[in-house]
């Protein structure tokens, strides 16, 4: 059975100023954006124990060409993003979020 995944809102919020803002830098530049979250999400739904653990029970996996990371958790059902954060954050930002 494949996870599905969700989004808490902060982590939704997250994921679309990151958009607005690449594609305010650069046109079409947020489609390349989302297709790279979009294959990272991929790989965390395929092997989600895969990336290290950060935090107990909350995992980090990087973006490959953006300098981002999704925190998620792993639920019995699916994925939670709780976080998609650059790599200049703090990482302990989203620790209020478990």
């Amino acid at each position: 059975m494949k996870l599905q995944v969700i989004f808490q809102s902060q982590a939704e919020e997250e994921f679309q100023r990151a958009c607005d803002w690449y594609e305010n830098l650069k046109p079409n530049l947020s489609l390349l954006f989302i297709a790279n979250v979009r294959k990272v999400l991929e790989r965390i739904c395929n092997d989600p124990e895969s990336n290290s653990i950060v935090f107990p029970e909350i995992r980090r996996a990087a973006l490959r060409r953006f300098p981002f990371g999704v925190f998620y958790r792993i639920l019995s059902d699916n994925i939670e993003v709780i976080a998609l954060l650059h790599n200049s954050r703090d990482p302990k930002a989203w620790e209020e979020r478990k």
